[in-house]
Order: C-alpha cells, then sequence, then structure tokens
C-alpha cells in the first residue's frame, strides 16, 4: 500500500543512520578485543534494532487496519464492529496483524485484507480460517503470478475442453438417433466433422490465446524457477498433479498440475 511504503520511508532514513553507527561501534569493540565494550556494543545494537523494528512493525499494522477498515466499508456500508466482536475473531485478527507486520508484499497484503473481510462476510470455520491465513503468509509474487494463472486461465479454458466434450456426447446421442445424418452410411468421424463447429462454442478465439499466456508465464520465469516454484505450490498443499505421468515440468506443467481441493477453496476465499 503507498500509505504504508510512505510512512516506512519516514523512519528509514533515521533507521539506517541508527543502524550503521551502532554496526560501526560494535565492530570497533569487536577489533579492540575487549569482551566488556564488545558485549556492550552488541546489546546496544541488539535493542536499537529490535526497538526500529518494533516501530516498523508497528506501523505496517496501524496502516493495516486503516486501510482495511476503507476496504470493508466500500464492500458493506453499514458493516458493524460488533458483528466481530467475539473472541475468536478478536483472535484470529491478532494473528492477521502479526503477519501483517512481518511483510511488505502489497500483493500479499492485499491477500490478507481480503481473507479477513470474508471472513467477517462469509465466515468458515476458524480452524479452517487459520489454515488460510497461514498459506497466504508463505506465498510469495512468485506463488501468485503462477496462481493467478491457473485461478483466471486454466481453469477458463478447463471449463471450455470441458463443453467440447458436453457436446461431442449430444452430437453422439443424436447420431445414435440418426438424426441429422446426410445418410445411413455416414461414419460418426464424418458427422462430428460437419457439425461440431469449435468456434461456435470458443468465440473469443481462447485456444490460441492460452498457447500465448502459456508461453508468457514460463518466459516469466529464469531457467528452472518456474518448477521450482510450481513445485513449491505443491508442497504448500495447493496444487496437485496427475498421477498418469510422472513428469510434470514446464509445459507439462498445463495438462498435470492442478488445483488440490483445499487449494481450489482457499483460492476462491482469499483472492475472488
Amino acid at each position: 500500500m503507498k500509505l504504508d511504503r510512505q510512512k516506512d520511508k519516514d523512519i528509514l532514513p533515521e533507521s539506517a543512520t541508527t543502524l550503521s553507527k551502532v554496526i560501526i561501534a560494535a565492530s570497533a569493540s569487536v577489533l579492540s578485543a575487549d569482551p566488556i565494550i564488545g558485549a556492550g556494543a552488541a546489546a546496544f545494537l541488539t535493542e536499537t534494532f529490535f526497538g526500529i523494528r518494533g516501530r516498523l512493525k508497528l506501523k505496517r499494522s496501524e496502516n493495516f487496519i486503516i486501510e482495511f477498515s476503507k476496504y470493508i466499508k466500500t464492500i458493506k456500508p453499514d458493516f458493524d464492529i460488533e458483528t466481530v466482536d467475539s473472541e475468536d475473531f478478536g483472535d484470529f485478527f491478532e494473528q492477521v496483524l502479526i503477519k501483517v507486520s512481518q511483510t511488505r508484499s502489497e500483493s500479499k497484503l492485499k491477500g490478507i485484507k481480503r481473507l479477513t473481510a470474508n471472513q467477517i462476510l462469509k465466515p468458515v470455520s476458524y480452524n479452517m480460517i487459520h489454515k488460510y491465513l497461514e498459506l497466504v503468509s508463505n506465498l510469495n509474487d512468485n506463488h501468485l503470478v503462477i496462481i493467478r494463472h491457473w485461478y483466471f486461465e486454466e481453469l477458463r479454458y478447463k471449463a471450455l475442453l470441458k463443453q467440447f466434450d458436453q457436446e461431442r456426447k449430444h452430437l453422439k446421442e443424436k447420431f445414435d438417433a440418426g438424426i441429422d445424418k446426410v445418410n445411413s452410411e455416414e461414419t460418426y468421424s464424418d458427422y462430428q466433422t460437419r457439425l461440431l463447429n469449435y468456434d461456435l462454442i470458443d468465440k473469443e478465439g481462447f485456444r490460441d490465446s492460452i498457447k500465448n499466456k502459456r508461453k508468457w508465464l514460463l518466459e516469466s520465469f529464469e531457467t528452472d524457477e518456474f518448477d521450482f516454484w510450481a513445485h513449491d505450490l505443491r508442497k504448500l498443499g495447493v496444487f496437485e498433479h496427475d498421477t498418469r505421468s510422472n513428469s510434470y515440468r514446464g509445459e507439462r506443467s498445463f495438462e498435470y498440475l492442478y488445483f488440490s481441493p483445499f487449494g481450489k477453496r482457499a483460492v476462491d476465499f482469499i483472492f475472488n
């Protein structure tokens, strides 16, 4: 968030200056081989460092509360704070602020903001919401790029393929019933070729655009980096892979990787 970044920038110069002086002092004390001076400098460094980090984390949490309040009001103008005045939500929100204080990722903060709002508007069990919060806290921008592609592109493509399959089944039923056949000798292959119009179903030409989208996604990562982060999403429980293949690297990922039931529910809840 812009407000978050600006406030952090306001204190970072002071933080950097103070820390550099302390580190130099600590280094000089260590070089002096005086254990008392060295220990004192290290203690001062620790207190100063964590004091600065504490201020940064507090500002992040404060900014999140302000931005979240604005966000929930845009979704539900008549939102009443008393609707979340419960011990369970309080414990959950405490964990939210801890996670917020530990991240500067704008994408991750947006995800946490939506997650928290959804728990107010269409809550799930608190056991599950803590799992969702842990998940979004473990995601980074590389994960999110891949998740967005699968959610908005691959799911749409699978839905399109399902439409094709349904139309083929419908045509087979008509063929078996002798409807619209040229003559009794016409084969189903010829019948389908003549009557199945993929372009009529795929009016926007998504079959062609998905190829470009996949190519762009792979090329947006360094060599082998896409495979690393895709595999990491499997370890996080977001993805599963089709066991018909023991390889799901590179281009094969689009055929064999898919959202796990947990991953799909989590992405729906957090990002939809």
